[in-house]
């Protein structure tokens, strides 16, 4: 038992009045507690003080239970062989940090920077200050910034007049693809299906979530409070009520957007996308969401067949030609498949060209050709 240091001397003097009534050691325990407590003497038992924890505990989980919210969410794997999962999340009813889920799924996405593709971080890094005299960024710098990259959130539907200004976000890792994280198909079909055309890749798993948004107290923020979204109805790509709505909202937002700002904001292209040809150094290339197409200039016009020798394997192509001169050593940046992949020699004047054809493995776009 615990005492203070009043309630010690207290205890010493009625110790030694009980000694005069009745030994300590004749005393049970139970009648030690009853005699000490009628003469004034506040006593906690482990087991009484294990109860008020207890009481304690249960009454902070009910204060916080009244002060949230309870929100479904819907867990996408990039693993299409794997079922969506329906999450449950208490949000607090007076969240006013911004997006509730961009910090709630933070341990969600959470890893070593050590897998990143840093040729690949540094080629955006890149195209981002294309333009630029930008110095050379170093590896360690490269890896600190996939470190405290985190979570992204993408406005599948946005919340606009036309569907109360309730939206669709997806919230993904923000660094998915410089991991080199698998391409999740079905969050690419989701943001077709809701018109974005192409539609952005997303890598790795991602979380699908309900925002309503309500405009803020004078200039103040707008507000946003979510909103359960459940497997099944909410998740059927042909009858979920919002994915039906989806285009229309969010041509509707795009337009009231173009009228504000007086600009067309149209969807970065994708290399090789939309028949533009993207050039390398010894061939060129395009694709769609099926397939790529690959030229190479051949050296003579009347070369043979049999003197070019294409190779292909799930994550390369080798084209070589009379023998030794090598045209093309490529390591793919997905997988192809192979029994699909076809070549021809095409000539035009007094050039040849040899024209190879990839089916991809997954049906996606792809940010670069190279590994």
């Amino acid at each position: 038992h615990k005492f203070s240091t009043k309630q010690s001397r207290r205890l010493q003097q009625n110790r030694g009045i009980m000694s005069e009534q009745k030994s300590d050691d004749d005393m049970t325990p139970d009648e030690r507690l009853a005699w000490l407590r009628e003469r004034g003497v506040l006593v906690e038992t482990p087991e009484e003080r294990r109860a008020n924890q207890v009481a304690n505990a249960l009454g902070e989980a009910e204060r916080l239970s009244a002060q949230s919210v309870e929100v479904s969410y819907v867990l996408v794997p990039a693993d299409s062989s794997q079922p969506l999962k329906e999450i449950k999340a208490q949000c607090p009813s007076d969240w006013k940090e911004g997006d509730f889920f961009m910090n709630h799924l933070k341990p969600a996405f959470s890893g070593s920077a050590d897998s990143v593709d840093l040729s690949l971080l540094q080629q955006t890094g890149t195209t981002t200050l294309a333009g630029t005299s930008a110095p050379a960024v170093s590896d360690a710098a490269l890896r600190q910034v996939a470190k405290e990259a985190n979570v992204e959130v993408f406005s599948l539907v946005h919340a606009t007049e036309s569907n109360q200004y309730t939206g669709i976000n997806i919230y993904l890792d923000e660094i998915g693809m410089l991991k080199r994280l698998p391409l999740n198909a079905r969050a690419t079909a989701y943001a077709k299906a809701a018109g974005y055309e192409p539609p952005p890749q997303f890598y790795g798993n991602i979380f699908l979530a309900r925002v309503k948004k309500l405009p803020g107290r004078g200039m103040g923020a707008p507000v946003q409070m979510f909103q359960s979204l459940v497997v099944g109805p909410d998740t059927d790509m042909n009858s979920a009520p919002w994915i039906k709505q989806a285009a229309e909202d969010n041509l509707n937002y795009q337009m009231e957007l173009n009228r504000i700002t007086g600009q067309s904001n149209l969807q970065p292209s994708v290399d090789g996308a939309d028949g533009k040809a993207k050039k390398e150094e010894s061939f060129s290339w395009t694709q769609t969401e099926e397939e790529l197409e690959v030229v190479v200039p051949l050296p003579t016009v009347d070369i043979k067949a049999k003197q070019v020798d294409v190779k292909f394997r799930p994550q390369s192509l080798h084209v070589t030609c009379q023998g030794s001169n090598v045209l093309v050593a490529l390591q793919l940046f997905e997988r192809v498949d192979v029994d699909s992949c076809t070549w021809t020699i095409d000539r035009q004047g007094e050039q040849a060209k040899l024209v190879v054809t990839m089916e991809k493995m997954e049906g996606a776009l792809w940010p670069r050709i190279k590994d």
